[in-house]
């Protein structure tokens, strides 16, 4: 009998911690931006997009060491 009360009370408390951390994560402000709408405000040190030119490559793989991504 003890045994149980004790899965149930283990299965209440499982579901209780769940709804809270989805309760905790619907109250966080959103992430996402909606594109048409509203336009994302590039960082002030951002300097867009790489560009490689083929033609000067010597195969050193020095772009790939100081590329972060």
């Amino acid at each position: 009998m003890i045994r149980y009360f004790s899965k149930v009370f283990s299965a209440a408390s499982a579901l209780v911690r769940g709804h809270w951390i989805t309760l905790r994560y619907m109250l966080k402000p959103s992430v996402t931006i909606h594109y048409p709408d509203e336009k994302l405000v590039p960082f002030e040190r951002f300097r867009g997009a790489l560009l490689f030119d083929q033609g000067v490559c010597i195969s050193c793989n020095l772009c790939v060491k100081a590329c972060p991504s």
